[in-house]
């Protein structure tokens, strides 16, 4: 049986004449536009909001604003299990799948149909320290996950706007208080959820991280314009949005060459050229024969290949950490690397800090002074929403983002005069895939850390 049947179909090789010739015509950045929210029209059909009610008071003010329109407020708390405790008020645990579904099959019996969601939760996510994050904040992520396949499960097909809200995770060129990338995991969630539920028109929106009022009347009228702002940030009176354009780092001739070397390895060449590796760029970094590398998920493909290029820099000592032993594959590949350099493999989880402690306590003892961190460990468990489970999005975001977090704190603890701190992240936080919530997820948490870093001053030289 075919598939497939097509007639009338030419096929013929392009010319290269559309492949711009200057490389800087190949690369985007994000940039802040202000916007006019616009009309309200489609709003005002609206008549049921969900409130997943914050501990900032953004809430209480929205439905305030809301119901002077006309609108009817529900508002769901976070609890240790699910109850109605009144009139349009419930209570829920955010961790339990079933206790959203029984929030809408608790709607539906009282015939309340769901028009639009404020998610506010990620508010209260403002948190002091990692194991508060680890109680608390990973709620708010799984919660959001769960209401999306709450929102499938009992067949609501549709919303007018389903609004996740944060703030200080994105930092703009005004903000002088960065402080929040442990709510930024749901931006890269957001653009999944956006490939594979389109018409739940999702918005990711970000305040001010000392936001105030007017900021919340701003909320108010992106998430209730007809016009979908699926990436927008509030900071005082402006409304923003994020957009791609063409890259301005500074001006720069190299050619497109339309036979010859590859246009990848140009893109490359141009990276190892430009790339900021911590406070130092390759054009000034020094790798040292006589200092230590750490490189995390360092028995993995790119930790291999990573290891390959220190070595052609000049590395000697290597330190490769990961939670299993290396494949036969990467054995003989580090035993023709160990005629050249010494590399040492420790064995731990780099998401637990006691595994942490110990990898830095064996290199201080067994290993010259540690330079240079990449942290490449990375775990793939992939699924379309519906499949997805908290055990599969913790294993996902833990290496990332815990693992990030540990690292830094003992970069800071023991004092380490590093050259460069590297983490690897991916295009999947800006753009999503479906079927990758939680890879987006610890992404988004790396793109977010490192630019409030970057902000706060914070070298490791």
């Amino acid at each position: 049986n075919s598939l497939l049947n097509a007639k009338g179909i030419k096929l013929k090789n392009n010319k290269a004449d559309f492949i711009p010739k200057e490389l800087d015509d190949w690369l985007f950045e994000t940039s802040w536009q202000e916007i006019n929210t616009g009309e309200k029209n489609n709003f005002e059909k609206t008549k049921n909001w969900l409130v997943f009610q914050d501990k900032t008071g953004v809430g209480d003010t929205l439905k305030m604003i809301m119901e002077s329109r006309g609108k009817n407020c529900i508002t769901v708390t976070m609890a240790s299990n699910f109850k109605n405790i009144g009139h349009n008020q419930y209570e829920i645990d955010p961790m339990n799948e079933d206790n959203f579904d029984l929030l809408f099959k608790d709607l539906s019996k009282n015939k309340i149909n769901c028009h639009g969601i404020v998610h506010l939760w990620s508010l209260s996510n403002n948190l002091a320290n990692q194991q508060q994050w680890t109680d608390y904040g990973i709620k708010s992520q799984i919660s959001v996950m769960n209401l999306v396949k709450a929102l499938v499960k009992n067949g609501i097909n549709s919303l007018f706007r389903l609004a996740v809200i944060t703030n200080g995770v994105r930092v703009l060129n005004e903000d002088k208080h960065p402080s929040s990338f442990l709510q930024a995991p749901v931006w890269g969630m957001g653009k999944v959820i956006t490939f594979e539920y389109p018409l739940f028109n999702l918005s990711n929106i970000d305040l001010s991280s000392q936001f105030n009022t007017m900021e919340i009347q701003s909320l108010f009228d992106i998430i209730s314009s007809d016009k979908l702002e699926t990436v927008a940030a509030i900071r005082s009176d402006k409304k923003l949005s994020e957009v791609l354009v063409p890259y301005q780092h500074q001006p720069r001739q190299t050619k497109i060459e339309k036979s010859g070397s590859s246009i990848f390895n140009k893109v490359k060449s141009f990276f190892n050229e430009n790339t900021a590796i911590g406070s130092a760029t390759e054009e000034n970094l020094l790798i040292q024969s006589n200092a230590t590398y750490l490189i995390t998920g360092g028995l993995g493909d790119l930790g291999l290949a990573l290891t390959k290029w220190l070595i052609e820099k000049g590395a000697k000592y290597i330190v490769l950490t990961g939670r299993s032993n290396p494949s036969p594959k990467a054995t003989e590949i580090l035993e023709n690397l160990r005629k050249i350099s010494q590399i040492k493999i420790i064995n731990g989880d780099i998401s637990q800090e006691e595994d942490v402690k110990k990898l830095f306590s064996e290199i201080e003892k067994t290993m010259p002074p540690l330079k240079g961190i990449v942290h490449a460990a990375a775990v793939i468990s992939d699924g379309i929403i519906t499949q997805q489970a908290v055990d599969k999005f913790e294993k996902v975001l833990a290496p990332k983002a815990i693992g990030a977090m540990n690292l830094h704190k003992f970069i800071k603890n023991l004092n380490l005069k590093l050259d460069f701190f590297v983490m690897f992240s991916s295009l999947i936080s800006q753009i999503g895939l479906p079927g990758m919530l939680n890879y987006a997820a610890a992404n988004s948490f790396l793109d977010s850390f490192f630019s409030i870093l970057s902000v706060s001053s914070l070298r490791w030289r």
